[in-house]
């Protein structure tokens, strides 16, 4: 149903709803009327024929009410995150519409005792706050980030979330970081290879995994 049509219909419930409890305190009102002059009044109850309509019409009132709720809140919800997921948009407006949220307000606690330069760490949290909202495929069309900020978003959604991390974690990163990002699926043993020779060792199986994941990652980056 329509927009309009649905508006129509709870309008015309709700007139209904009206009418009939006009009609239902006339007729209380006959009765008090009657009360006095000698005759029982009627107890409102099961009897009452104005109370079954009544309440299957309340019912449907709120079941139609409640919807038009949700659909509005719903509404609302997408288009807030449409904007923030706006590649358009400065760091500092998406920012200052995460920061209505007490998790993003801690979250920038963490960003700037971690990241000294006040400039780049607007950056970040703007790339945190992407990667929440859109995941890493957002940051990416945001082109805005480079490979090695990218690896610093990556390495504080891990603290945020209380993700646990492999050990010797920063030594992944700065391997990452001396080599680049992947290339493409055909290159993974050329790619391992270069890790091993910046690490001076052979890589572990968790290591692997990770300089892999964190390479793929820095490929993302303008």
């Amino acid at each position: 149903m329509a927009p309009g049509n649905k508006q129509s219909a709870l309008n015309l419930k709700l007139d209904r709803l009206a009418t009939i409890v006009g009609q239902q305190q006339d007729g209380g009102s006959q009765q008090e009327g009657q009360g006095q002059h000698g005759g029982e009044p009627k107890p409102e109850g099961s009897d009452n024929p104005f109370r079954s309509t009544i309440d299957t019409l309340y019912k449907s009132l709120v079941e139609e009410v409640s919807q038009k709720v949700h659909d509005d809140l719903s509404k609302a919800e997408k288009l807030k995150t449409e904007g923030i997921l706006d590649e358009n948009r400065s760091n500092e407006s998406i920012i200052k519409s995460a920061m209505k949220y007490p998790k993003w307000v801690q979250r920038a606690k963490v960003v700037i005792a971690n990241v000294k330069n006040l400039n780049q760490a607007q950056r970040i949290l703007a790339g945190l706050i992407l990667q929440d909202f859109g995941g890493w495929e957002a940051v990416k069309s945001a082109n805005r980030f480079s490979g090695r900020e990218i690896l610093v978003i990556d390495k504080l959604l891990s603290r945020t979330t209380k993700k646990s991390s492999l050990a010797g974690d920063n030594r992944v990163y700065q391997t990452v970081i001396a080599v680049g990002g992947t290339v493409s699926p055909t290159n993974v043993n050329s790619y391992l290879l270069a890790c091993q020779r910046v690490m001076g060792r052979t890589l572990t199986e968790p290591e692997k995994v990770h300089v892999l994941e964190k390479g793929r990652l820095f490929s993302l980056g303008v």
